[in-house]
């Protein structure tokens, strides 16, 4: 048997894979707890569906890095894909290039 080009074969894997999409809900308000004692923390978010979500967190670092992206873009949406779940922005545009960076120059 002929193996098919490669192309088609990419195209072929790609079709063949049943990836399930993540949902996304808009994240309305947020609510946050850190236990100094046992270094423990969660966020609860207030969905745009009326849903509370509790996301746990068991390192500062995350919950600075979830703040940072509640409090700096808009929107924020919460995911979920099964066992996985996490925080994504909105699309954001790029700043406006200056009048030098179109002709190439710095």
């Amino acid at each position: 048997m002929e193996s098919p080009p490669a192309r088609e074969l990419l195209l072929h894997q790609r079709s063949a894979v049943d990836v399930p999409q993540p949902h996304f809900v808009k994240i309305v308000s947020y609510q946050l707890h850190w236990d100094m004692t046992q270094n423990a923390g969660n966020i609860h978010l207030r969905l745009a569906d009326d849903s509370v979500v509790t996301v746990e967190a068991d390192h500062p670092g995350k919950l600075v890095v979830w703040v940072d992206l509640l409090r700096n873009d808009t929107p924020v949406f919460y995911w979920r894909n099964g066992e996985k779940e996490g925080l994504a922005s909105g699309w954001e545009s790029l700043p406006e290039a200056d009048d030098h960076s179109q002709d190439g120059q710095a």
